[in-house]
């Protein structure tokens, strides 16, 4: 990240659908002028803007690595904010969600977040232990597992089997059939405009693409 940047974001399509919405910014700018209650409505509102199924929030030093694993196998890790969409509040149950050891908020109907802490402060044993309980609590199945490393040198018969990636066997997972189909209605999505004003407030907008004629 360039020197003096506040924010940073990417948008990824896929041609399954599967689209990803990412924010890199300032710590700063997410925590003063009472920024962490912004972000965390700007967050709520970009996750039912684009139908979301999974979303996460948190400091760098509490960022999630999965090994060539995607969302659609397993989920990675409980950190500062986690939101769910319908399909994981039907795999995990909305009763089992409600009752997870931190704070838990229904945003809108079968969208729910989850936080760990008041702001997305750095990674500390407090903060871990409860993020730890919390994936306990929704079922460890549904997460990323460390795997043994391998010692010996792959062969290419190894390579051929796909060896050297993770297994993806034993995870829960949730139906995202409905989620990976396109609508075939992109003309009329509504889209979210989201501007960072000089004095570091976020206003949010709606537009509406033009209509071919």
């Amino acid at each position: 990240m360039l020197k003096g940047r506040k924010i940073y974001g990417d948008i990824s399509w896929n041609n399954d659908n599967s689209n990803i919405i990412g924010l890199d910014m300032s710590r700063d700018l997410v925590i003063k002028n009472n920024g962490t209650k912004k972000f965390i409505e700007l967050a709520k509102k970009l996750f039912l803007w684009s139908n979301g199924v999974y979303g996460y929030a948190c400091h760098i030093s509490n960022l999630i690595y999965t090994p060539g694993l995607d969302y659609k196998t397993c989920l990675g890790h409980i950190t500062w904010m986690t939101l769910y969409g319908p399909p994981h509040v039907e795999m995990f149950g909305k009763e089992v969600i409600q009752t997870a050891p931190c704070k838990v908020e229904e945003f809108a109907k079968d969208h729910f977040m989850l936080l760990t802490s008041d702001e997305p402060m750095e990674k500390n044993p407090e903060m871990l232990e409860i993020q730890e309980r919390v994936k306990k609590h929704l079922g460890e199945d549904a997460f990323c597992r460390e795997e043994p490393s391998r010692k010996e040198p792959l062969t290419m018969e190894d390579l051929i089997a796909g060896r050297n990636r993770p297994s993806t066997e034993g995870y829960r997972s949730p139906d995202l059939s409905s989620y990976t189909t396109d609508s075939g209605k992109k003309d009329e999505d509504k889209g979210l405009v989201v501007k960072i004003n000089d004095d570091g407030t976020m206003t949010t907008y709606t537009v509406k693409p033009e209509k071919k004629k």
